[in-house]
């Protein structure tokens, strides 16, 4: 449950009826005659430009088949996360172009950073899962790359790993990432059964869903696998310049492809999803890490739970071009921001630069910013043990506590001692080396990926699966 209240019922009332009216009237458009025919059975209007006027009611009786929660399965069941429980999971960047590695330069990503990537965020105790195209690697043909990142983000993390979409031809890469999960979880049948391989679905704003997407909308929900359904509304050029206008907007684009997915499977596990962000006029580039994105993000949350589906936001971010302070401050206020909201996933830990690169460092950062906000959100235990007036009187005389069994008992339960922040004494500082926090987070990086050892894949598995990304790549020539 949410422990801060920003929007009233009202606010959320309004923006769910004003999204009701762009259903109706102003309508979404579906780029496939696979989603018409599936949307026409069951009473869905259809014009001559394939753009769908849906009644409120079969919003109102399909939204209702979604989940309330589910397990997400990863490889080592230990580390399963549960959707719709109330606790908030943090995920890596994904989509990002560039990375700025680990001595400072900028550059494309490769398969090699995204196997990296994965090994940092196996690691770290605040990212729970490792995510999805955590860099695109400049190094693969893009029409592959799904397998090569699917193969290699699942040997190098036994946490959750999403699965892809945007297919390319037919249902291409949807298929691809089941068939390679359906080695490792023992058949298709067996995959079916519980939500492994969560699908990102972003329709196109304004008020579009493209061919690919709806081919991974429908995959997906064939095989009753997880789908996060995100618009990326960019406020003041793909929608309305009001924060509420592109909220209804988004608000349409994300219950229009959830209905798609329930009309195809009842019961198919969905997380409301938001990426939403305002333009910067003085750029042109989304500002995601903008005090107007956090209170979309904010929106998006109370949106699912109004729907009584699980969320997911893009609160941790920043458009810094490096890990600086400018970093820090949003994506500190970000952090603070989700623990109080509660969306059920946060992507896009290391992500800067307005989505456009990842930071192996400001990921190493953002999971320490997470141990903070945790240790702020645990609050203060009041109880007679906690209140000490027992050991205040005996050490009222002696001037310290420093050396009470209470204070040893204590000590770790109630302070968190960091890793990269550093508070020690000037002097002290100095003789360390001088460093600042980015320096550490480097170190603490390049640590994980000496000493990190993620748990193997089984020798068979690992090569039926060599096997399908071999079929891809020869599927285009490669």
């Amino acid at each position: 449950m949410s422990l801060l209240k920003i929007f009233s019922r009202e606010d959320i009332e309004k923006i769910h009826e004003a999204t009701m009216k762009i259903l109706e009237k102003i309508g979404v458009r579906f780029r496939s005659d696979k989603a018409i025919k599936y949307l026409k059975d069951v009473g869905v209007i259809f014009d001559e430009k394939k753009r769908a006027y849906i009644p409120r009611s079969l919003i109102e009786e399909f939204i209702k088949k979604v989940p309330k929660s589910f397990t997400w399965r990863a490889r080592n069941k230990r580390n399963n996360l549960e959707i719709g429980s109330g606790k908030v999971h943090l995920l890596p960047s994904y989509g990002a172009i560039y990375i700025i590695d680990l001595d400072g330069n900028r550059r494309l990503g490769t398969l090699k950073d995204v196997e990296e990537l994965t090994k940092i965020a196996d690691a770290l105790p605040n990212i729970h899962a490792a995510g999805g195209r955590i860099v695109q690697p400049s190094d693969i043909e893009p029409r592959a790359s799904h397998a090569y990142l699917y193969k290699t983000m699942i040997e190098n993390s036994s946490k959750c790993v999403m699965g892809y979409t945007r297919c390319i031809k037919d249902n291409d890469v949807a298929l691809d990432c089941m068939k390679m999960a359906s080695i490792i979880w023992g058949g298709e049948e067996e995959l079916k059964k519980v939500p492994t391989v969560m699908g990102l679905i972003n329709p196109r704003s304004p008020l579009e869903h493209d061919s690919s997407m709806i081919e991974s909308i429908i995959e997906y929900a064939k095989w009753k696998q997880p789908l996060i359904i995100a618009s990326f509304v960019i406020i003041g050029a793909t929608g309305p310049v009001t924060l509420a206008g592109s909220l209804a907007q988004h608000n349409a684009e994300v219950l229009s492809g959830i209905l798609l997915a329930q009309v195809v499977n009842p019961g198919t596990p969905i997380v409301y999803g938001s990426a939403t962000a305002p333009v910067d006029m003085k750029s042109g580039n989304p500002a995601i890490g903008s005090p107007e994105a956090l209170l979309v993000n904010t929106m998006a949350v109370e949106l699912a739970n109004f729907y009584n589906i699980p969320s997911r936001t893009s609160f941790l971010v920043s458009d810094s071009k490096i890990p600086d302070v400018q970093a820090g401050y949003e994506v500190a206020l970000g952090a603070l921001l989700a623990g109080m909201v509660k969306p059920d996933i946060n992507l896009h830990a290391g992500i800067i630069n307005s989505y456009l690169m990842t930071s192996p460092a400001q990921m190493v950062i953002n999971d320490e910013i997470w141990s903070y906000v945790s240790r702020f959100l645990k609050g203060i235990e009041i109880n007679d043990d906690t209140l000490a007036l027992d050991v205040i009187g005996k050490v009222v005389e002696k001037g310290h506590f420093l050396a009470e069994e209470h204070t040893r008992r204590f000590f770790f339960k109630e302070y968190y001692s960091p890793d990269i922040a550093d508070r020690s004494s000037w002097d002290d500082w100095v003789k360390r080396g001088s460093k600042d926090g980015l320096k550490r987070a480097i170190e603490k990086a390049k640590k994980i990926l000496e000493t990190h050892k993620p748990e193997p894949l089984e020798p068979d598995v690992k090569k039926e699966l060599e096997e399908v990304v071999k079929e891809v790549a020869k599927r285009w020539s490669i």
